[in-house]
């Protein structure tokens, strides 16, 4: 294993295992819809200029990756894919995108329900393209993570 590969992994398990590694699924749903609520509230004040065009754009794209990757956890086959496929398009309204975030913002929120209703183990793995092995809390607290602080670069 290369330095750089386990400086990732110890980034990866500060940064999204070690704060919810007590949290139930549930909890860690209600983090999602609170960094949501936040980012909605962040895009009605932000302008519609092609930056941020291309940032709700991204958010959006890894926001739909993610969900995909913890259908695995569902049973679902697992891919091995990158996020591009996931983005919306830049021609949409500015108005259209934000209910775009909102719509996949919610579809995270009920995969998380799902994931809890269904009991699914938040200790099991499923691999990330560049962070590894990630566990489904660390999976659905990266999406919230990295909306969040994507969103800092809103103008």
């Amino acid at each position: 294993m290369s330095i750089a590969t386990s400086l990732v992994q110890v980034v990866s398990r500060l940064m999204f295992e070690r704060p919810v590694q007590a949290l139930s699924l549930a909890d860690i749903v209600v983090q999602l819809e609170i960094s949501g609520g936040k980012l909605l509230s962040q895009l009605a004040t932000s302008r519609d200029t092609p930056a941020n065009r291309e940032l709700v754009c991204h958010i959006v794209g890894i926001e739909r990756w993610s969900q995909r990757r913890l259908h695995v956890a569902l049973g679902a086959a697992p891919v091995q894919d990158e996020y591009d496929g996931y983005r919306p398009s830049q021609t949409l309204s500015w108005d259209d995108l934000h209910a775009t975030f909102a719509a996949a913002r919610q579809e995270s929120i009920a995969l998380g329900n799902q994931l809890h209703a269904n009991d699914v183990d938040p200790n099991m793995i499923v691999r990330h393209n560049d962070l590894g092995l990630l566990s489904v809390r660390g999976w659905l607290r990266y999406m919230s993570l990295h909306a969040s602080l994507e969103a800092k670069a809103l103008k």
